[in-house]
């Protein structure tokens, strides 16, 4: 018998889908522990106390020095929008792998992949001036921008 061989392309197409599915099954099982909100308060204040070391180890190439800034924006935002910051930190492995500068294939930009457009709306809507679509190369208007819209979608 032979084995079933599949072209790279499609290797590679199968390997996304599977990290994104484990993320998302991830988040579901993960986030029903935290019960009574004595435990909520210390899970929170370990993600905070945790969140720059999180990122530093996920970020890729060499902009580990804008980890800490990444980390606050994460923790700045999910606040805001009552998210829980392993959420935002979730979507940005699974959109981007933390890669500052990453372009999708449809004209997606930035650690949360957000589609120009779509940034343009959002940025008006919540009073983020808008440079065109280099504005989603800067780390914290990217996760602002798209943190705004993640809320707006619930």
């Amino acid at each position: 018998m032979s084995a079933v061989s599949f072209p790279r392309s499609r290797l590679c197409v199968m390997s996304y889908m599977i990290k994104r599915t484990v993320i998302a099954l991830s988040l579901v099982l993960l986030l029903p522990l935290w019960s009574s909100q004595a435990e909520d308060d210390v899970a929170v204040k370990q993600i905070r106390d945790d969140a720059p070391l999180i990122v530093r180890r996920l970020i890729a190439g060499r902009a580990k020095d804008k980890a800490e800034a990444i980390a606050a924006s994460v923790l700045n935002e999910s606040e805001k929008h009552h998210f829980d910051p392993l959420i935002l930190l979730s979507i940005i492995e699974t959109e981007s792998g933390f890669t500052l500068k990453k372009r999708g294939r449809h004209g997606e930009a930035g650690l949360m992949q957000i589609k120009p457009s779509t940034a343009r709306w959002v940025s008006k809507r919540i009073g983020v001036p808008w440079r065109g679509p280099k504005t989603l190369e800067d780390p914290q208007t990217n996760i602002r921008i798209g943190a705004a819209y993640l809320s707006y979608l619930r």
